[in-house]
Formats: structure tokens, C-alpha cells, sequence
């Protein structure tokens, strides 16, 4: 199970990534930064920070856990390809307990900080 920032993240992923008519392939390339035949952790943050999509490395980990279903580190274009598809955030599960409420109360320190 992961958490709404999760899957909220693979849906950006997912929108930047196969816009228009990309081929499988094609995704695999723009994700493999340093054209090693493998996608890493460090190209798959690269990738996303080239794409303008903001994440904190955890959940950029938590994402790529989901793709790396071995748990290498780093995966192959078979592994890749099986695992990210344009349809890959609906397969995340979310924890059905989890809650986003808003700030109800004020922090009483930053009210007097600016009034």
C-alpha cells in the first residue's frame, strides 16, 4: 500500500511522459539518462527533474520500487516496459484510511510571528 502523494506522483509521471504518440521504447530512452541499457535511481530523479515534475527522493524511490519489482536499483527495458505503461498509476493501491485534512487550527507561534 502507498500513499495518495504516491500515486498522485505517477499520474504526473505518467501525463509529461506519454503525451503524444510515444513508443514503449521511446519512454525507456528518456528515462535511461545515461544510455547504460538500464534505468537507475539517480536516471529516473534526473529524468523527472529534466520534465519539471517536483518530488521528494522518497517518493520518487517509492515510485521506482513499484517499477524495480526485483529490487536491484535499477531496471532493465524488460522489466521497465512490463511495469510503466500509460496506465501504470491506476495498478497503485492507495491506504484507504489515510486522510488529507486542512490545517483546522493556526500555529499559534506563526500567528504571533506575523500579526
Amino acid at each position: 500500500m502507498h500513499n495518495i502523494r504516491v500515486k498522485s506522483l505517477a499520474q504526473e509521471i505518467e501525463n509529461k511522459v506519454f503525451e503524444g504518440p510515444l513508443r514503449q521504447f521511446q519512454v525507456f530512452k528518456k528515462f535511461d539518462r545515461d544510455n547504460d541499457g538500464f534505468v537507475s535511481y539517480s536516471d529516473f530523479e534526473e529524468a523527472l527533474f529534466e520534465m519539471r515534475i517536483e518530488a521528494d527522493r522518497k517518493d520518487i524511490a517509492a515510485v521506482l520500487s513499484l517499477i524495480d519489482t526485483n529490487q536491484k536499483g535499477f531496471v532493465d527495458y524488460k522489466t521497465f516496459s512490463k511495469n510503466f505503461s500509460e496506465n501504470f498509476s491506476k495498478s497503485i493501491k492507495v491506504e484507504q484510511k489515510e486522510v488529507h485534512l486542512p490545517n483546522l487550527y493556526p500555529n499559534k507561534e506563526k500567528v504571533h510571528e506575523y500579526g
